[in-house]
Order: structure tokens, then sequence, then C-alpha cells
């Protein structure tokens, strides 16, 4: 079980895929992730969330845009939000 992780003053210049990638599994989600003040300045991707519980993102920005929320992933890997990216 992965959980209560925190994640704050991050600034990742280049992100080679996702700019936030977090994927736990079906039976074993992960739980209580908060990211604060985290800027990813430039990602092929924006983000990638699946298995996931309790997510909370603060004064996140992901190429330039500003991120307060994650979008689910649904079973076709496809997000339910959409995002702009």
């Amino acid at each position: 079980l992965f959980k209560n992780f925190f994640m704050e003053n991050i600034t990742c210049e280049l992100a080679d895929a996702y700019g936030i990638y977090a994927e736990g599994v079906e039976q074993s989600r992960l739980k209580n992730i908060y990211f604060k003040d985290v800027e990813i300045k430039k990602a092929q991707e924006g983000i990638r969330i699946q298995f996931a519980e309790n997510i909370v993102m603060k004064n996140v920005k992901i190429n330039g845009k500003i991120v307060n929320e994650y979008p689910e992933m649904t079973p076709t890997n496809k997000p339910k939000l959409d995002m702009g990216w």
C-alpha cells in the first residue's frame, strides 16, 4: 500500500512524457497524494493518474496551465476531463 505523499516546491524544466504520472493498481490504490507549488514547465502530456484516491493539487502548473484537479482515468485510459493538452 502506497499512501501519504506530500510534494511541495518542485520545479521541473522538462518531463519526457507526463508532467505528473501516478498509477496504483485496482486492488491497491494510491492514497492521499498532495501536490503544492509544483511547476512542470514542459511536458508532452499533462497528467495521468489511475487507481488513486484523495489527490490534492494546490498551485500546480503544467505547460503554463494551472491544474486544480486531476482527470480520473477510465478503464480505457482516457481522461474524463478535457485538460486541454
